[in-house]
């Protein structure tokens, strides 16, 4: 296994280059981004590939965490 975060923008994680020993990578805004920014993630040898970052709701509080199954 070989993890690697992706996080849209570097404001989010104060520009972090790694996380507890993780590597991040900054897709910017937006699915076509992410997607061709986890595409190049993959290609680089990455298997596990964690999203992390911000997005607004009126269902969830702030600061929640928002744990997804499968995709």
């Amino acid at each position: 296994m070989k993890t690697a975060f992706i996080i849209a923008l570097p404001d989010e994680v104060h520009h972090a280059e790694t996380l507890h020993g993780i590597p991040v990578f900054y897709s910017g805004v937006g699915k076509i981004n992410a997607a061709l920014r986890t595409a190049e993630i993959i290609h680089k040898g990455f298997t596990d590939i964690i999203n992390i970052g911000s997005c607004g709701s009126v269902k969830h509080k702030l600061s929640e965490i928002i744990p997804v199954g499968k995709v």
